[in-house]
C-alpha cells in the first residue's frame, strides 16, 4: 500500500468502515509511515474531540495513547476473526468427515456387510469387561501354545 492509498483510508479507519482485510493492510502501512502515522494520528484526534465535546464531557485525554490502544485493540480484533474463521473451517471440515462415515456406515449396514455402525466399532474397540486384567505376554514357546491344538503346534514350531 501507498501513502495515497493510505491517506484515502484515514477517515474510514477512523470512523471504523473498513473490512479487515483493508484495516490490516491500512495498519501495516501507517506504523511504518511516520507521515501517514502523523495524518491518522491528527483525524483521530479531530474526531475524538468533537464526539467527546457532544456527549458533554470536558476532561483532558491523552489522544496519541488512545489511538495507540485503538491500533493494538484493532489488532486483537482482526487476530480474533482470523482464528474464529479457521475454527470455524476446521469444525466444518470435521463435520463433513463425520457425515461421510455416517453415510458409509450406513450403506454397508444395509447391505448386510458389517454387523456394527462405526461408532459402535469404536466403543468395543475401546471397551474392557469390568474385572478383566490385560493377559500377561506368555514367557515361553511352551506357554504360548499351550492351549492350541498339537497340530498347530507342531506347525508353529517349524516355522
Amino acid at each position: 500500500m501507498n501513502c495515497t492509498e493510505a491517506r484515502r483510508m484515514v477517515t474510514p479507519y477512523v470512523k471504523h468502515e473498513l473490512d479487515d482485510r483493508e484495516m490490516e493492510q491500512f495498519l501495516d502501512h501507517v506504523e511504518h509511515c511516520k507521515d501517514c502515522m502523523e495524518e491518522l494520528d491528527i483525524y483521530f484526534t479531530m474526531y475524538q474531540a468533537l464526539e467527546l465535546l457532544e456527549s458533554g464531557k470536558h476532561q483532558e485525554y491523552n489522544f496519541s495513547k488512545m489511538l495507540q490502544e485503538n491500533i493494538r485493540d484493532t489488532r486483537r480484533r482482526i487476530f480474533g476473526r482470523k482464528v474464529f474463521r479457521v475454527l470455524h473451517t476446521v469444525l466444518i471440515f470435521l463435520a463433513e468427515i463425520l457425515l461421510i462415515f455416517t453415510v458409509i456406515t450406513g450403506f454397508e449396514m444395509r447391505r448386510g456387510e458389517i454387523e456394527h455402525t462405526i461408532f459402535e466399532r469404536a466403543i468395543l474397540m475401546f471397551r474392557r469387561p469390568a474385572g478383566l486384567q490385560q493377559e500377561e505376554e506368555p514367557e515361553t514357546e511352551e506357554e504360548a501354545t499351550e492351549d492350541l491344538p498339537e497340530e498347530e503346534t507342531d506347525n508353529i514350531r517349524r516355522i
